[in-house]
Formats: structure tokens, sequence, C-alpha cells
């Protein structure tokens, strides 16, 4: 489906209900578009001048998803007023658009802060500081019997330094405790139950989705592609429960976490009352450098990653023994998106496979981005809850690459290409290069 910003006039310049100016485009999605506005007539003077004016589209909508964005609008507001989520300021409607008034947060999304500022690598505090926040912001939903479901960074922003987030995008929330919608939400954060076609909770839903963003906050990966048998990494961990320590850079204490989370029987999962004691008591999320020292090949080469990047992994990999070059073999071609090869709106993406070690079973890498231009990062500046990517210059859309069959490691990370230039979305990924 093509962007709204292709089907709702450009709007910059207009003043709506003759008190918010809109000055620029920070995103669009497939039904809205996000707007940074000049509040004309703020309550008070030391009020916040600016906010995110969220403009939905109505045409070709089912009545029931009219509705759905009425219901947004109510629950978010019954948690406006919390710290750590965004606030709805207003919200009304004409005959063709829904117009909603958000708190604007300068800093874009926890997606930007993860993968293009690096936010969170090797800084304990501010990453337990971050997660608790997320925590709490999630707790005071649940108490209003509001659930999220579809936490993910995307739907999280941050100020500028990443230091404080809050939680938005109420699309998809809902009062029920019990829903039976198959595959609600993003297919990298949804539990077990949530996939299967049976009636599950969507309290726990919720909380195993933290645990994936925990995951992304710690090394920048996707444990899974999704949770189920047929996905090579979470058949892995269904075998081997320590399988994520195994393969990559986090400490033993934020393992033991991740095992409390990720519980088949939601009934097992960890509350968000012991999550966040857990959290705050827990001493590091990181790997030292002795342990490191010792880790398995590919969580020294996720660290690497993490901590210098594209252009300095090489130098990285050039400290630890090499083995000589040999194939590895890796599980049949698989495409991970609904999108194919034939599709014009979308060209299958391909990254250059990365080195491996033998007897290490792992599946070929699946970038979350490609740069524009050389340029290796992923700004946002605001997120709206129809999936509009906040980016001004890098537009995220639904791509994906096919595994490879099979790599040679001798010149996998050492000699691979810069990719061309490309637009690439975040696409469920087990472990992964992100930062390039």
């Amino acid at each position: 489906m093509p962007s709204a910003s292709y089907t709702i006039p450009n709007l910059v310049s207009y003043v709506l209900d003759e008190r918010y100016e809109l000055l620029s485009v920070l995103g669009s999605g497939s039904y809205g578009v996000v707007y940074k506005a000049l509040d004309l007539k703020p309550h008070s003077p030391s009020d916040a001048q600016f906010r995110a004016i969220k403009i939905v589209c109505k045409a070709n909508r089912r009545p029931t998803q009219l509705e759905a964005v009425r219901r947004e609008v109510e629950l978010q507001s019954l948690v406006t007023g919390h710290p750590n989520i965004v606030g709805i300021l207003d919200a009304f409607e004409d005959t063709n658009y829904f117009y909603l008034v958000l708190e604007l947060c300068p800093g874009g999304d926890l997606f930007h802060q993860i993968c293009s500022k690096r936010s969170y690598a090797g800084n304990d505090a501010r990453l337990r500081r971050v997660f608790l926040q997320l925590v709490d912001a999630v707790e005071a939903c649940h108490q209003r019997n509001i659930f999220h479901r579809d936490l993910k960074p995307d739907n999280i922003l941050s100020n500028v330094d990443g230091s404080e987030i809050f939680l938005g995008d109420f699309g998809l929330a809902t009062e029920r405790t019990v829903a039976n919608e198959c595959g609600c939400g993003t297919q990298a954060y949804m539990s077990p139950e949530v996939i299967s076609k049976n009636p599950y909770c969507t309290r726990f839903a919720d909380i195993w989705a933290l645990g994936v963003i925990l995951v992304n906050m710690i090394c920048g990966r996707h444990p899974w592609s999704i949770a189920t048998p047929e996905d090579y990494c979470f058949s892995k961990w269904l075998a081997d429960p320590n399988y994520l320590k195994q393969m990559l850079p986090i400490s033993p204490g934020a393992n033991n976490i991740l095992l409390r989370i990720f519980q088949l029987e939601p009934l097992k999962r960890i509350t968000l009352a012991d999550l966040r004691k857990d959290v705050a008591s827990l001493d590091t999320f990181f790997l030292s450098r002795e342990e490191l020292a010792v880790a398995s090949d590919f969580a020294q080469y996720v660290a690497a990653d993490l901590y210098w990047g594209y252009e300095r992994r090489g130098h990285y990999r050039m400290r630890v023994p090499i083995p000589a070059a040999q194939p590895i073999h890796l599980p049949e071609a698989r495409d991970i998106t609904s999108r194919t090869e034939t599709d014009p709106r979308t060209p299958i993406a391909r990254q250059p496979s990365f080195m491996a070690q033998p007897k290490i079973e792992m599946p070929a890498p699946q970038g979350l981005f490609v740069a524009k231009d050389g340029d290796y990062s992923s700004g946002s500046d605001q997120t709206d809850s129809s999936g509009a990517s906040s980016s001004s210059f890098v537009q995220r859309v639904d791509g994906a690459i096919k595994v490879g069959l099979e790599i040679d490691i001798a010149e996998a990370v050492l000699k691979a290409p810069r990719p061309e230039r490309a637009d690439f979305s975040p696409v469920p990924f087990s472990p992964v290069p992100v930062y390039g």
C-alpha cells in the first residue's frame, strides 16, 4: 500500500482549527502523515509550543477501522499524563480526516537510538534507566486494563540523547484481557501464543515483547525472526535455552532475566513488578572484556559490530585467531517477506555474508537497514500509530533478503564491499549485522 503522503495533500503552512500551524512532515504511513506543528495558542507561556499532529485519512477505510482510530484516541487519553507515555493533547475530525495532536518527542524513536546513535552500547546505567521507564509505562497501561499489543522500538519515542523514552502508537491497544486475533502486532515481537490460532492473554504477550526489546537494546539484534519451531534460531533456543547467551554478547544475569521472560507457558512469565526488580538490581547487561575474549566467535563479531560498526569490524576481527577458510553450509534459502522478487514495489535486497567459524551453526545475516550514500545511520524524528516511519532521509519499506545457501568465510567480512544505496526496512531477523 502506498504511503499516505501520496494521497493526503501537502498541508505544510496550513493552520488547523485556527491554532496549529503545520511546519514540516515528520513521517508517513499507509493511512496517515505526521507533521511538526506550532501551537499558536499555548495554554501558558511556559507550555511547549511545538506539537506532533497525526492526520489520518478516512478514505477507503471500513467503519470498523474508523472506530479503531477513535478507540486509539480514547485509550491513549486514559494514560496521558504518565511521564513515559506520549500524551494526546487534542483530537478532532472532519469528513475526510482525523487529527490527533500529540506531544512532540524530538529524539526520534528507540529504533534510531539503538541503531543509528548506539545510545546504549556498553552503557549499563542508561540502558537500565530507559528500560525501567518502559516497564513503568507498560505497567501503568496494564493497571488501567490497557494492553498495547505492538510493543517495539519503532513505537517508543525518545528525547534527543535517548535517556528518556515515551511509549506511543496505541493503534492496536485493547482493553480485553483475552484476545483471539491471530498475528496481532509485529512478527519479531509476537509471543508464540499470539502467532497461534488460539485465544491468548494480552497481558503476557506484552511481557514477551519487552524481552525482545531488551535483546535489541543490549546487542542490536532480534533473538529470532518469529517465535515458531520453523524459525531456525527459535528452534535452536527451544533445544538449548542458553542459545542466546552462546551466540550474543549478553551477561549471564541478563540471560537469566530473559529466561524468565521467554517462558512458553504465559502464566509462568515474570511479572512486571519482578522484572523491574531484577533489572534494577542487575550489575551489568554486557560481557566484560575478559568474558568476551573467551566467548563464541559469533558473540565477538556481534560485539565488534555493536561498539565499532562497519568500518572497524575488520580491525577487531584481526585481533582474534582466524582459522583457515572453510565453506559453511547453512539452512535452505528462504524468503522472509510476503513480497516476491517479481514485485516491482520493493526489490529484494541482499547483503554480503559474514565470517563464520567451523562447527557453529547459524543463519546467514539479515541486515536491519542499509544506508544511503555511504551514511550508515537510520535517523528518525517521530512515529505514528499507522506505522509511519519518522526518518526524513531513510524511508523504511517492506523489504527482505534471501538467506544464502553457502558462504566462503575467507573474505566475507574483511574484504566485503559496502552495499550500494538502498532503502531497507527493519525486518525480522536472527543474530545479524545492524550498524552496517
